[in-house]
């Protein structure tokens, strides 16, 4: 066939035929030749290495043994195309199952019901634990459905009963002329209704949080259990927590920004492998981060405290930022290492701060804190660079602080300055 005639053939039939000629050409070059080559191959060392003398029957039988060993070849390499076939058909029929599978349980989040909501959720971990390939979208999906906007129990807005009277008095005309009117009007809900949908909701969410606490936990650094998924990222930007408890649970990134913690958080022996970001979350009730490990840069910036918030024997390897938080409460920092600087500018303590036994590795800013209890530092090892500038202290300077400055003075470095209600140096 010319070229001429190749390029008149119908487009379908084209295609058609280059897809029969890559089939054809990648068989022969796959089986046919690596066969024939096997083949001629035997032959040759048969015969060359094998005395048949002058018996055509003994030449004919070394001939059929160089055969059988190609035919045997053809049928090995069969064999491995087909188990190879049976493998992708098999791995294609895998993944169209998880991708049904995971499909539903995203629709059944969707769901008006709550009982097929929990079933969506507990579908998704389950995806997550057959596939370590998912477990990153699972946790994504389980993040986005708590990022989702929540009104709890109790605070739902009051429901006016009744019609507009606009709308009363077209019901009313209606039905002077047609009973079944007031009938096609929809129910409006009641209060009852929205709190008992938001005390579902709040099951729903509180089973999200759970699934992510199952598969974070590490537990004993020897034995990992079956059920941890190493290096998931958290994004819970904005989401309303209720009594989060992700102790001794492990994360590479975790981002927390304007996140709503209802009630106790509990980060308590919490490893955070990269970036740990707090930026303005509230925490409404006592927020615990004793001993916890925070390995990149961690950031509580403009973060409110409602409660007691303890930082106890926690690791900081990165910066901490804690500029402008507001912790309503006594705040425990005792025996915490920052490894990089730690920024504690214009925050406001309103209970005692304890900084008893603190390492501070770099560069310390207390600038603008207002300390509205006592302030303890006993044994604080504080380090090269550190600032106290306009620092109000209620009671009187630490000891420590104040040996500090004093230090600092007799070393022709300018001291920081304070309230003069306190008695501390002047600049």
């Amino acid at each position: 066939m010319s070229a001429n005639d190749d390029k008149n053939r119908p487009v379908g039939l084209r295609r058609w035929w280059d897809q029969r000629s890559g089939t054809w050409w990648w068989a022969t070059l796959v089986i046919v030749l690596p066969v024939a080559l096997i083949t001629a191959t035997a032959l040759i060392t048969l015969l060359t290495f094998v005395d048949v003398g002058h018996d055509p029957k003994d030449r004919i039988e070394v001939i059929k043994t160089g055969l059988t060993v190609g035919a045997g070849t053809g049928g090995i390499v069969a064999l491995i195309l087909t188990g190879r076939r049976q493998w992708a058909t098999e791995h294609d029929n895998r993944e169209r199952r998880l991708t049904e599978l995971y499909v539903k349980a995203v629709e059944q989040l969707g769901s008006e019901k709550a009982p097929v909501r929990h079933g969506g959720l507990y579908a998704l971990a389950r995806v997550g634990q057959d596939n370590p390939s998912q477990r990153q979208n699972v946790v994504d999906v389980l993040c986005a459905y708590l990022r989702a906007p929540y009104v709890p129990p109790g605070d739902a807005p009051v429901l006016r009963l009744g019609l507009p009277r606009p709308l009363l008095h077209r019901t009313r005309s209606a039905d002077c002329g047609a009973g079944s009117a007031a009938r096609d009007i929809p129910k409006l809900p009641t209060r009852g209704d929205v709190e008992d949908e938001a005390r579902q909701e709040r099951e729903v969410r509180l089973t999200a949080q759970r699934l992510l606490v199952r598969h974070l936990y590490h537990g004993d650094q020897k034995h990992l259990p079956a059920t941890f998924w190493a290096g998931m990222n958290l994004d819970l930007t904005g989401a309303v927590l209720i009594d989060l408890d992700l102790s001794t649970c492990r994360v590479n990134d975790a981002t927390f920004t304007r996140a709503k913690f209802s009630g106790p958080a509990e980060f308590a022996g919490a490893e955070f492998a990269g970036d740990a970001e707090f930026g303005e979350a509230e925490f409404g009730g006592d927020a615990w981060f004793s001993e916890a490990k925070f390995g990149g840069a961690t950031g509580f910036a403009q973060a409110k405290f409602g409660a007691f918030a303890g930082f106890g024997r926690s690791k900081f390897c990165g910066e901490a930022v804690f500029t402008g938080a507001e912790f309503g409460r006594d705040a425990g920092f005792a025996g915490v290492e920052f490894g990089g600087y730690a920024w504690f500018g214009d925050a406001k303590f309103g209970g005692d701060a304890v900084f008893i036994r603190a390492k501070f590795g770099g560069v310390a800013g207390f600038a603008g804190v207002e300390f509205g209890g006592n302030a303890e530092f006993d044994g604080v090892e504080l380090g090269g660079d550190t600032g106290f500038d306009c620092a109000k202290f209620a009671t009187s300077v630490p000891a420590e602080v104040a040996s500090y400055l004093a230090s600092r003075s007799e070393d022709g470095q300018s001291p920081a300055t304070s309230d003069d209600k306190t008695g501390a140096p002047d600049s």
